[in-house]
């Protein structure tokens, strides 16, 4: 009796193992996306999204040659395919959706000609909300990752 309740307790044992090994394995192969700067959400994008910004964003896609078909800081379909286009150029994930990562390499690859078409067009430099023309006082640096920082501090 007591070998049948101590082999019926090593298979428990065991499938309880397999089990456990089994969800940590496939949790561990599934990345977060919110952990990836290249992978653009609705959510992601709405922890920093302001109208605001949403005018500064379609005026910086324009400066770079991609149309958000207005400036209006609402991002509908228009300024959607424009980030979109952005994203494949800079070869992102392209999902329509920005991350914090990626609204710095935009402010960053189109600080010159942002600066150059506010300069020249003073109505669409009326529509930007004024913490823009702060940012285009300062040299922006480049972006960079989590893991870029980790790794330049570790080479330093």
């Amino acid at each position: 009796m007591a070998r049948l309740v101590l082999s019926y307790l090593q298979r428990i044992l065991v499938i309880c193992f397999a089990t456990f090994w089994m969800l940590a394995t496939a949790t561990a192969q599934q990345p977060d996306p919110a952990q990836d700067p290249t992978h653009g959400t609705p959510a992601l994008e709405a922890e920093f999204m302001t109208d605001g910004l949403a005018t500064e964003i379609q005026g910086r896609l324009l400066a770079l040659g991609f149309d958000p078909k207005g400036i209006d800081g609402k991002l509908g379909a228009g300024s959607r395919a424009a980030i979109t286009a952005w994203q494949k150029q800079r070869e992102l994930a392209q999902t329509g959706y920005l991350t914090f990562f990626q609204l710095e390499l935009l402010k960053y690859f189109s600080h010159k000609p942002f600066k150059a078409l506010l300069n020249s067009n003073p109505d669409l430099a009326d529509k930007m909300p004024r913490m823009t023309f702060f940012d285009l006082d300062v040299e922006p640096e480049i972006p960079m990752t989590v893991q870029d920082r980790k790794a330049f501090r570790e080479n330093d």
